[in-house]
């Protein structure tokens, strides 16, 4: 069965849980802040490639934090209050996920982290996460009674999983056994309405800017242990940032963030570099596209000095005294 499944273009794929999250929140410390930990979900964990990462920064620990579907801003405040921590964060947001009231999503993997005791769950976890990703047969999404069933009938119409869990939390997408349409149906209901024409603004940029201050304390607490944190806006294509940029205007809410915020802001449409990448799905980068697309990325983040021994002191000068905390 494994070979068949194989021969049939699947393959292994680890599945995402809490204590898979646990395990990787676990590698953080470092005594030189050198731990680069991606916060976010799907984007962050589809569009970087931590292989690229870690070959490009062979003396800094990569720690996948993203968790699909799941806003990241508890995560990140676990981290600033956390006095341990003083590392690199990069964290996927969309603007309107920064407002506090709009901060749950996580709170489930950071209560889990600080509350597991049992540390043969760990042990489990590393034995489960080996299999899965040696063993196509391991796959939980891959149901062997309905393989055996639809293999009597023709087995090359059970299509793999356009999308395959790494060991370290990152994923990869394959988008390309899938048709246009069959990727459409991934965007969001309301994109295959012909009726586009009109988003009216549904929240006010004023009172949102206002709203999102409290971010800029847990930025300043990390950055006051030595860390430096970036936001990045990930791409999405198409209709989806077409309805993103009539609905929540990046001049009105992110560049108003940008301009208040002492953290790196990236939007990839401000950098030439990132803004031309193309999501299938109109929401995630193909596998294919990450390499360089992280490479991009992170160039610029390098060309931002935050890997520098002075950007502390650069980022000291950006703070905001009145707000420190």
């Amino acid at each position: 069965m494994e070979v068949l499944l194989r021969t049939h273009g699947h393959q292994p794929s680890v599945s995402d849980n809490l204590e898979l999250w646990a395990n990787v929140r676990d590698t953080v410390y470092d005594s030189d802040g050198k731990v680069i930990v991606l916060l976010g979900a799907s984007r962050m964990q589809l569009g970087i490639n931590t292989n690229v990462l870690r070959k490009r920064f062979p003396d800094y620990t990569i720690a996948q934090l993203a968790v699909n579907g799941r806003r990241p801003m508890r995560a990140l405040e676990d981290l600033a209050n956390d006095k341990k921590f003083k590392g690199i964060v990069v964290c996927s947001v969309m603007t309107m996920s920064l407002p506090q009231d709009r901060w749950e999503g996580q709170e489930k993997q950071v209560k889990y982290y600080h509350q597991r005791t049992n540390i043969s769950n760990k042990i489990n976890q590393q034995i489960i996460t080996y299999t899965q990703n040696h063993f196509v047969i391991a796959n939980p999404n891959i149901k062997l009674t309905n393989m055996i069933k639809e293999a009597v009938k023709d087995f090359s119409m059970i299509k793999p999983s356009y999308v395959q869990g790494q060991p370290d939390r990152s994923s990869r997408a394959n988008f390309s056994h899938r048709t246009d349409e069959q990727l459409l149906q991934y965007v969001p209901g309301f994109l295959r309405s012909k009726k586009q024409s009109n988003h009216p603004l549904q929240t006010d940029p004023k009172q949102w800017l206002e709203d999102v201050q409290i971010v800029e304390t847990l930025v300043q607490k990390i950055q006051l242990r030595g860390g430096q944190v970036v936001f990045v806006r990930m791409p999405t294509s198409g209709e989806l940032w077409d309805y993103e940029e009539q609905s929540i205007p990046k001049s009105l809410f992110w560049d108003r963030f940008a301009e208040k915020s002492s953290a790196e802001t990236i939007h990839f449409k401000e950098i030439e570099t990132l803004k031309n990448f193309t999501c299938p799905d109109r929401s995630h980068l193909d596998y294919r596209d990450t390499p360089q697309f992280t490479n991009a990325l992170f160039d610029e983040i390098a060309r931002r000095k935050v890997f520098s021994t002075t950007s502390f002191i650069q980022t000291a000068n950006k703070m905001k005294p009145s707000i420190i905390q």
